[in-house]
């Protein structure tokens, strides 16, 4: 019975023995494995952040030199175009642009004269072939009158016209050397006949310098039967200074219209003739 008995204390501590190795040992396990596993998954964590932080720098390098590439070649192509506008700037020169390609050849040389007398407006420069209108003639009557009399055409004060305000008009019109439609339209862009530019011209001269209108004179031309008798006097004056030609076959064509290179011939050739005397 004792023997029994300290069998079964000897079972009893040994299965007390064997719990106690494993309650102390499983939990050892678990702690050693629970360690590990993290301590392994940190060091996980931190190669692949690195990793992660490594391809953020490479993408930021990749993206620094795409950007550096791209800012240096829109540099380029701004540097190209600089080229390009430097080239276009340099290649036109305004002082050697040919004002007078638009000119009949025979009326080049007369224009050009007629700059250098200062009797050219910015209105009449190019498109010489068109016809001339009233606001542009009126612009060379008073060029001529201003270099031959040597005097400034003066503004009136009030502008007595509702359809233009060009100060050449308005100086025209109070010297009397152009008139409007009626009293309060000018009509600037009505085409002028040559009759018209001989009168016009003919006052603009009689104006600068009285005694430069001398005598009567004779109408020899064809066709003088359809000029008004307005502009008979002015006419006959004009074509025997030799400033108003006529048209061919003895013909001055007295209702038809002038070209501006025709108008700028005319006012350069009553310059000359007159600014002598």
């Amino acid at each position: 019975m004792k023997r029994q008995i300290g069998n079964s204390l000897w079972s009893l501590l040994i299965v007390f023995v064997l719990m106690a190795v494993m309650c102390l040992g499983v939990p050892t396990v678990f702690a050693d494995g629970g360690e590990n596993i993290a301590e392994d998954q940190i060091v996980n964590d931190q190669e692949e952040n690195a990793d992660i932080d490594a391809i953020d720098d490479e993408n930021e390098d990749v993206d620094a030199d795409e950007d550096a590439d791209v800012n240096e070649d829109v540099d380029e192509d701004e540097s190209v175009n600089e080229d390009v506008y430097e080239d276009e700037n340099e290649d036109v020169d305004i002082d050697e642009i040919d004002i007078y390609a638009e000119a009949s050849g025979w009326a080049v040389e007369e224009i050009k004269k007629a700059a250098e007398y200062n009797l050219l407006s910015e209105k009449v420069i190019g498109n010489y072939t068109n016809y001339i209108t009233k606001e542009e003639f009126s612009e060379l009557a008073v060029r001529l009158y201003e270099e031959l009399s040597g005097k400034t055409a003066e503004l009136p004060e009030v502008n007595p016209f509702v359809d233009t305000e060009n100060p050449e008009i308005l100086k025209a019109n109070l010297l009397g050397i152009v008139t409007g439609v009626t009293e309060t339209e000018f009509a600037p862009n009505n085409l002028v006949t040559r009759e018209q530019i001989a009168t016009m011209f003919y006052r603009t001269i009689q104006l600068a310098d009285p005694d430069l209108i001398d005598g009567q004179y004779e109408v020899t031309f064809e066709d003088k039967e359809e000029l008004s008798v307005s502009s008979l006097e002015a006419v006959g004056f004009m074509n025997n200074k030799g400033i108003l030609t006529g048209v061919g076959n003895n013909e001055v064509d007295p209702k038809g219209n002038a070209t501006r290179e025709q108008g700028i011939v005319l006012v350069k050739r009553a310059f000359e003739t007159f600014k002598q005397q």
